[in-house]
């Protein structure tokens, strides 16, 4: 039963973070990272009311059966919580968060507040099991507390100098795409080396004006052939998540020096033809438009390194035994009595044989 209350609060917090991660968008990384006030004293949380009345402020945000649960000072405190339990968005604002993430995160709330509800009414608290698990779980809550201001007061000592950041923008500028470059692409496959010549022969007829769009219609009324657009490829592009374009195909389009331009490219047994046009340069952001950003990567790696360093002082400044024993692999017990089985099998064909009478 602990077990499973641990491994609740837990996948609970995960599915927090992961809203958080998985939503799109620049904006929310690079205005995360923001100057963080000391937090407040957590008020002691109750079945019915997340926060002591003399710590509710602003609207009230959700009634339940006519009564108030949640004011808008109970679920910042909550969105701070969150912040500050995962290491990532450590230093980040609330006021920084979508609208559209808070509504999730306000949805979960207004769902743990109908389950809290139910649970009072049922009497859940106060179940023996509940009442042992809840000791645990305060003092893990306790231990990981202490190691998150631990964390805190390293993490808020770490500046980053203007230097710092010029450097490692100008390192990599190419992550900070605003516009991406590159030239448009599409193209068909063929299995027959000659269905590509054919094609590539028609295609030379499509004039320059809507190039690509006119490239599409007739490799897609092609019955030959496979069509397939790739898009807008770039050099900067390259490497940053999955790209399912085939290496020749990519090589080949980002050499072309004239446009629009048909070329025939070998992939393996395959043949493609591809059409290439609409070249544009990349646009990067500039140093200033992602100084917040660069500044939270920036201080999260130094944070990182220092942690570590801290660490590694602490283990010798301490006796640090470990049971290394317990952590080896037991060989199965079968193994052992097919051993003890082997050992007593060659101690019989040691002994000396009996002489006959």
């Amino acid at each position: 039963m602990k077990t499973q209350a641990t491994l609740k609060s837990v996948s609970k917090a995960a599915f927090l973070i992961a809203s958080l991660s998985l939503f799109p968008g620049c904006d929310l990384l690079t205005n995360l990272f923001k100057a963080k006030k000391e937090p407040k004293k957590v008020a002691a949380t109750s079945t019915k009311k997340m926060t002591s009345q003399a710590d509710k402020s602003g609207p009230v945000l959700l009634n339940l059966n006519s009564d108030p649960v949640i004011w808008e000072s109970d679920f910042n405190q909550n969105l701070k919580q969150m912040l500050q339990a995962n290491p990532y968005f450590r230093g980040a604002g609330v006021d920084a968060l979508p609208m559209a993430i808070k509504r999730k995160f306000f949805d979960e709330l207004v769902k743990q507040e109908l389950i809290l509800s139910d649970a009072k009414k049922r009497k859940i608290s106060k179940k023996e099991e509940f009442v042992k698990a809840y000791k645990d779980l305060k003092r893990l809550a306790k231990r990981s507390l202490i190691i998150q201001f631990y964390e805190k007061d390293i993490f808020d000592t770490i500046n980053v100098s203007d230097k710092e950041k010029d450097e490692f923008f100008e390192k990599n500028k190419e992550r900070f795409i605003k516009v991406p470059g590159g030239v448009l692409v599409s193209g068909i496959k063929f299995e027959d080396e000659k269905d590509a010549d054919n094609f590539v022969e028609q295609a030379k007829k499509i004039e320059e004006k809507d190039f690509i769009k006119d490239f599409d219609v007739m490799a897609k009324d092609n019955d030959k052939g496979t069509f397939r657009g790739f898009g807008r490829i770039s050099k900067q592009a390259q490497g940053y998540g999955f790209d399912a374009t085939p290496a020749p195909v990519r090589e080949t389009a980002l050499a072309a020096r004239n446009f629009p331009a048909i070329e025939k490219v070998k992939v393996g047994k395959e043949h493609w033809v591809i059409g290439i046009a609409d070249k544009k340069e990349t646009i990067f952001f500039k140093r200033s438009e992602v100084d917040e950003q660069i500044t939270g990567i920036k201080k999260n790696n130094k944070f990182k390194d220092q942690l570590d360093e801290r660490v590694k002082a602490l283990h010798s400044d301490n006796k640090v035994e470990v049971n290394e024993s317990y952590f080896k692999e037991k060989e199965p017990a079968d193994r052992d009595d097919k051993k003890e089985t082997k050992k007593t099998a060659q101690s019989r064909n040691t002994q000396a044989p009996t002489m006959a009478a």
